[in-house]
């Protein structure tokens, strides 16, 4: 189990693959970006989920609304090199 913060946005869940501002992408990053299935628990409710990256103009949205109300993402991203992906996790049906 990896707990992420998270924005709700509807019917996803928006989290970034921050790592604790370390240079390398998470585990469960990579895991998803591999097919890999995933579950999340938001509020004791467990839900089947699949990840895609968020890209262009919505990213840029969706980034600023993160660091401003979720967590200043910002501070670990001066601090790599790689660009902190911005990821929708949406329920499956698996």
């Amino acid at each position: 189990m990896t707990p992420l913060l998270y924005f709700d946005d509807g019917d996803r869940w928006l989290v970034v693959a921050s790592n604790g501002g370390a240079e390398w992408e998470p585990g469960w990053w990579l895991n998803l970006q591999a097919g890999s299935a995933a579950t999340v628990e938001v509020d004791g409710v467990r839900a089947p989920v699949t990840g895609a990256e968020i890209t262009g103009s919505e990213r840029e949205t969706l980034w600023r609304r993160m660091n401003q109300q979720v967590f200043d993402y910002e501070s670990y991203q001066r601090k790599v090199s790689r660009r902190l992906a911005v990821v929708a996790l949406t329920r499956s049906s698996r």
